[in-house]
């Protein structure tokens, strides 16, 4: 049954949004270029969103070392893992009906694996940034209209809730999961809107019909540009999102593993030296300077370090004469750090 046919809608041919089947899911998908040309300002800075999402994604697992453990890798996994936005009924039919399987967990973790590479050659040399592409194979249409549709959720919601209320379409509360983004936690989450509902009482959002495109079929000739939309949204988000801050934030933790490991290596000492941040410091016993790395930890951690490590050094090497090695703080140690 089609959505105006259970709602009563005349002439549903006439109007902006698309007509969904409420059974099963349509063979379409939201294509997001069509979204950030539109003429509508409120549709085409949606463009700002998705590189938001990224943006996001990207400082948090340069916070990580790549450890697969750390509490920000793990939410990043999250971010990654767009589940199936059943609410649209767009996308490939499975036995589930309205249910299919968004960008799994195997995928997820293969788009943050190219996200830790793609760090790691900004690391080397900041052009080398944009090289990878982090949608691996395997995000096609259906999985990027996943991802658009649940990262524009918010937007499809409004615009379902106006289209009710000018033709008079009875609306109940229902919860919607990955409707509404937790700034605190950095994370979406589900929350309740006021939505048309199925004779299952499930919610149903609607879509302008100039955002989509038709899928590819199993005899389709179509296939063959499957990877065309995948690879334009690779080069987009690799030519907008920060690269400086995300390399700068990588480097920043490196620093600190480094210089945290130097500490715990080396020998307990009277001599009253310090890691220097913003300035040269003495070893004479005069009192340190007001800024020390790393304010984490312990003063003992402080005493025994040499006078001539500073943070201008990482990026190219940074030498200490009493445990004899070199260090180098750039793409070949992301990803091996293991944070404490």
């Amino acid at each position: 049954m089609y959505f105006s046919d259970y709602f009563g809608i005349e002439n549903p041919d006439q109007h902006d949004w698309f007509d969904p089947t409420l059974e099963r899911d349509t063979l379409l998908f939201v294509d997001p270029f069509l979204l950030f040309s539109d003429t509508e300002e409120k549709w085409r800075t949606s463009h700002d969103r998705l590189i938001g999402h990224f943006q996001n994604a990207f400082e948090l697992l340069a916070q990580t070392g790549m450890n697969r453990q750390h509490q920000y890798y793990k939410r990043v996994l999250i971010l990654m893992e767009s589940k199936e936005p059943k609410e649209f009924r767009l996308g490939f039919a499975t036995k589930k009906g309205v249910d299919g399987s968004g960008s799994g967990k195997w995928l997820a973790s293969q788009v943050v694996e190219a996200m830790g590479e793609a760090i790691k050659r900004g690391l080397s040399e900041i052009e080398h940034f944009e090289e990878l592409g982090i949608l691996v194979e395997g995000i096609d249409k259906d999985r990027i209209s996943d991802l658009t549709c649940n990262l524009l959720k918010p937007e499809f919601i409004e615009y379902t809730q106006h289209i009710c209320h000018s033709l008079g379409i009875e609306m109940h509360e229902v919860e919607v999961s990955h409707s509404k983004f937790d700034e605190g936690r950095r994370r979406w989450t589900s929350s309740t809107h006021l939505l048309p509902t199925d004779q299952k009482n499930k919610a149903i959002i609607l879509v302008p019909k100039r955002f989509l495109r038709e899928l590819p079929t199993l005899n389709g000739w179509d296939w063959v540009d499957e990877d065309s939309i995948r690879d334009d949204l690779n080069i987009d988000i690799a030519r907008n999102i920060k690269k400086s801050d995300i390399v700068a934030l990588a480097r920043q933790i490196l620093r600190h593993y480094a210089l945290g490991s130097e500490a715990r290596h080396l020998p307990q000492s009277p001599i009253r030296t310090t890691f220097c941040v913003t300035q040269s410091c003495s070893s004479n016993g005069d009192e340190p300077p007001p800024r020390l790395w790393p304010p984490s930890r312990s003063p003992a951690s402080h005493q025994s370090v040499p006078r001539t490590t500073s943070l201008s050094s990482f990026g190219s090497e940074s030498r200490s004469s009493v445990i004899g090695r070199k260090k180098k703080v750039d793409g070949e140690s992301f990803g091996k750090t293991q944070p404490m």
